[in-house]
């Protein structure tokens, strides 16, 4: 089982992958985390080599330079932090994440998002009507924005770096 500070850890490079902080803002939590122990060389090594190299160069470190488990990608959650990104009143927008929301095949049909993704899909593959799914986007969308923005905020907040309002 993870430690809350792993758990932690987790959440902010979340943030961090869906481009919601910057990889300094990272560096920045781990340096505080490490200061603001009250027992720092009982801190995990890789919180270290975290405030030390950044997310980037840890990411593409080996276990046995960087022992700890990245976070895995997860349908819902890139649908949820990209539907908080989104301004659902700009087309442009709006187009960018039903790219995303697309992204849904092989996901579990009874997760909402995926059966709204292959909606879109039919619309927009198999209809060839892209009006139709924009008009279905924001029809549905808005039952998704409380999630969308309780996910934000709880992995801005991981960082300390604010609410994270979104939509």
């Amino acid at each position: 089982m993870a430690s809350p500070l792993e758990i932690r850890a987790q959440d902010v490079l979340r943030a961090w992958a869906h481009g919601l902080v910057t990889a300094d803002a990272v560096v920045s939590w781990a340096d505080s985390t490490i200061t603001e122990s009250d027992a720092p060389g009982a801190l995990p090594d890789w919180l270290y080599s975290l405030s030390a190299k950044g997310p980037e160069r840890c990411q593409d470190l080996p276990y046995s330079e960087f022992a700890f488990e990245w976070p895995a990608s997860d349908f819902r959650e890139d649908f949820l932090v990209a539907l908080s990104k989104t301004d659902l009143r700009s087309r442009p927008d709006l187009e960018g994440f039903i790219r995303v929301a697309m992204q849904c095949m092989g996901e579990d049909l009874d997760a909402p998002e995926v059966r709204f993704g292959y909606q879109l899909d039919h619309l927009v593959c198999d209809c060839q009507d892209m009006e139709g799914a924009l008009e279905y986007a924001r029809e549905e969308l808005p039952k998704f924005v409380p999630q969308a923005r309780a996910l934000r905020a709880r992995l801005m907040a991981a960082a300390a770096l604010g609410d994270g309002e979104g939509p």
